[in-house]
């Protein structure tokens, strides 16, 4: 964690907090994550709802012609 009087101070705390953490990481040969950047997304994600939201909203699609889930979010 990093903190500073101003934005630009707390993300320079934040950049010297990560190459230390890496530094320490590599000494006791951790795995160290992909940065987020660097990552490969699919462009789809899963979101769990209870049964009865999905029983209703399947209901509902049924009663407007071309509705679809994602409007939910």
């Amino acid at each position: 964690m990093a903190d500073g009087p101003t934005p630009e101070a707390a993300t320079k705390e934040a950049k010297k907090a990560a190459k230390l953490w890496i530094e320490a990481a590599k000494k006791e040969k951790r795995e160290i994550p992909e940065p987020i950047d660097k990552r490969r997304y699919s462009g789809k994600f899963v979101v769990r709802v209870p049964p009865e939201l999905q029983r209703e909203q399947a209901s509902e699609e049924g009663e407007i012609e071309g509705a679809a889930t994602i409007y939910l979010l």
